[in-house]
């Protein structure tokens, strides 16, 4: 079921992309026959790193799981491409033992019609030992943990929890809608984030809803500390682009929320004494301090049209994944920059800038777009055939950074074009919607 093979077709383009002093090192990788992206980065206990990712081979997203590794400053040490035997979908990464990782995402069998989730069992030489398979509402999901008595709970569109071994311990039919986010509040006691919501549930360890949170504005990260505190960033909707953070205890009592700052910054790290809350379809982040609130710092990455998956915070850098030009990007910055953006800076984009997230979607995708000055736009989508299926937006709008929703309700799976059109530029993103 597996097909074991070397991703040969590896081309570097090396640091001269970006100015010398802005990453610490950079490179690219991508072949020229298809498109390739990491998902998640785990750092080895001799300064290299281990990467899972795909390499797409069709425009419906067809192709290979894909495990890399890497030296201490990003050079290719080799690469493996697996096949389970259906779309597959890897969405990221953790380590469980000194020379064993557990792997884990979505797959399709579209012959049978059926939907899979997945982990895998993967050993230090990035060869697959095993897959268990779990058949699911859809191939979406978001993100998984193992919990503290070493068991597995995967959530998306559906919502597992597995052991080790690889037996289904629960999988309630329930229609949570979508899940963002999970983590575990005491042992047995888990909560979730619905997407596209402002609702936390509490699920006990049968999975079953204990308590349902309402919270004031859409949330999309939910993290826990070190300190047993729980953040959450959320867009409230009567402040348009701006974001907060809350933190609560355990209880969910409110220990405080910051000031709202401006830009798509949607995911949550926390390292030492600092919260970082980060921008993946526009690489940025925003420091803060985790005791009181106070915003610390902020910086940009130097980078435009980049999608940033997985990250490392180590004492002195950022190690750092994502996709760029259909090409994987791994680069390094300085943890610690001088503040090199105003509140200005982040309100007003230096270019125009277009992205999409996520993508592939199965439902409903959000086109983040960026305005250099104001401007009358046009947002619409068109099939490959080069037919208008949807305008989304025709106005005036300021300058700054923005979104809009496509729901594509009954438009067909298959590859669509977002196009971003002002008087003076126009630019388009490709979109894959899977159903």
């Amino acid at each position: 079921m597996l097909k074991n093979s070397v991703l040969w077709l590896f081309v570097l383009y090396g640091t001269t992309l970006f100015a010398q002093n802005e990453f610490l090192w950079y490179h690219q990788y991508g072949s020229d026959e298809g498109r390739e992206y990491a998902r998640s980065i785990i750092e080895e206990d001799d300064g290299s790193f281990s990467v899972i990712g795909k390499t797409e081979v069709t425009e419906n997203g067809e192709g290979d799981i894909l495990l890399m590794r890497f030296d201490q400053t990003g050079d290719s040490l080799h690469s493996i491409q697996y096949d389970i035997g259906a779309n597959d979908y890897p969405r990221g990464s953790m380590k469980i033992e000194d020379d064993y990782y557990i792997g884990y995402g979505g797959s399709q069998d579209e012959e049978r019609d059926i939907s899979y989730y997945w982990l895998s069992l993967i050993n230090d030489n990035l060869e697959i030992e095993d897959i268990f398979l779990f058949e699911a509402e859809s191939w979406y999901v978001s993100e998984a943990i193992r919990t503290s008595n070493g068991d597995f709970l995967m959530v998306g569109d559906d919502c597992i929890l597995v052991s080790d071994g690889g037996e289904i311990l629960a999988q309630p039919d329930v229609d949570f809608g979508t899940l963002r986010s999970v983590i575990e509040l005491e042992e047995g006691r888990f909560a979730v984030l619905r997407d596209d919501s402002e609702y936390i549930f509490e699920l006990n360890g049968n999975l079953e809803i204990q308590d349902t949170l309402s919270c004031w504005g859409e949330s999309y990260d939910l993290i826990k500390g070190a300190d047993n505190s729980i953040y959450r960033v959320y867009w409230p909707e009567c402040l348009c682009i701006c974001r907060n953070i809350t933190k609560y205890d355990l209880n969910w009592e409110i220990q405080w929320i910051t000031d709202s700052f401006a830009g798509s910054f949607s995911s949550l790290f926390e390292c030492d004494d600092i919260l970082y809350v980060i921008n993946r379809a526009d690489p940025g982040m925003i420091s803060f301090n985790k005791h009181n609130g106070e915003e610390l710092d902020g910086f940009r990455f130097p980078m435009r049209r980049a999608y940033l998956s997985g990250y490392i915070f180590r004492e002195d850098d950022i190690v750092c994944v994502g996709e760029i030009d259909e090409d994987i990007w791994i680069g390094a910055l300085d943890r610690n920059p001088d503040k090199i953006t105003t509140e200005n800076d982040r309100n007003v984009p230096v270019h125009m800038e277009l992205s999409v997230y996520p993508n592939p979607f199965n439902s409903t995708t959000t086109i983040n777009y960026s305005l250099n000055q104001q401007s009358e736009i046009g947002i619409q989508i068109f099939n490959t055939d080069g037919q208008l299926v949807e305008l989304l937006l025709h106005q005036e709008r300021p300058a700054g950074r923005h979104r809009v929703v496509w729901k594509a309700g009954s438009a067909p799976a298959g590859l669509y074009l977002v196009r971003l059109e002002t008087p003076h530029e126009m630019y388009m993103r490709k979109t894959l919607l899977i159903k």
